[in-house]
């Protein structure tokens, strides 16, 4: 299905494994450029390198709480380099 949102960008959170990977995958099939973020970052690279090869799509992935005010600042800004 095209969507028409290739080379979007999108912030997924919770996106290591369950329902925020589902829907990090399927906005990476559409050719978005994806960003991940969970509280551990062994577990959003395992999700983020598969996520890459088989979708093609840029996928960055950042470990962030976003209980952390500062945390989520950082993680925004760093999407945005």
């Amino acid at each position: 299905m095209d969507m028409g949102i290739r080379n979007k960008g999108a912030l997924v959170a919770a996106s290591s494994k369950g329902i925020g990977f589902a829907v990090a995958q399927g906005l990476a099939a559409e050719g978005v450029r994806v960003a991940l973020c969970a509280r551990n970052e062994g577990e959003l690279k395992n999700a983020a390198e598969p996520l890459r090869a088989r979708t093609g799509s840029t996928v960055f992935f950042k470990a962030t709480d976003l209980t952390h005010g500062d945390q989520v600042e950082a993680l925004v800004r760093a999407t945005q380099s």
